[in-house]
């Protein structure tokens, strides 16, 4: 798709796909903000040459809800993740930022039953931590009967880099 304005393309080209898993995918844009503190689009710091993916995340408290997720009979997540410089001078405001300590060296994307409630998945970010452009990481997670607002936010032991969702699949089991 493309925008025109008097017969001038606008922007990039983009292209969509309609097909089984592109129904049961999220983009960081389709995904709600838990707060709207300082919400940002920020644009991915590598490759170098060509497209970057561009972040919708809330500096001051990155973490997304995927609303009404069917979790009956399990699922797969699986993130396309990404990472940009913490940038901004916030003052003490930056203290403020919420940090959850990672259980790995690399630390995790947690996965949470509504933004207050039991953890039910943390997935390794791994190597991801050392990519500099996108990266998938990919887990289980547990069966529970209805609906349920999932929370999803990185742990870290520092604002820099932050880390941020670009897309998420989930895929009953």
């Amino acid at each position: 798709a493309r925008t025109f304005v008097d017969g001038r393309p606008l922007g990039r080209v983009r292209d969509l796909s309609v097909n089984p898993d592109s129904l049961l995918t999220r983009t960081g844009h389709q995904l709600k903000a838990c707060s709207d503190k300082l919400t940002l689009l920020l644009e991915d710091d590598a490759p170098v040459q060509g497209d970057r993916a561009v972040f919708h995340v809330d500096i001051m408290n990155p973490c997304w809800i995927w609303e009404g997720a069917d979790l009956a009979k399990g699922a797969t997540l699986t993130a396309r993740i990404g990472q940009a410089p913490f940038n901004f001078q916030i003052g003490a405001d930056r203290e403020k930022i919420p940090l959850r300590a990672p259980a790995t060296p690399e630390g995790e994307l947690e996965v949470l039953l509504g933004c207050e409630g039991e953890r039910i998945a943390a997935i390794p970010l791994g190597k991801a931590v050392r990519e500099p452009a996108l990266s998938t990481i990919s887990g289980k997670i547990p069966a529970r009967p209805g609906k349920h607002d999932l929370c999803l936010m990185f742990t870290s032991k520092s604002v820099d880099p932050t880390f941020a969702i670009d897309r998420v699949t989930l895929k009953s089991n």
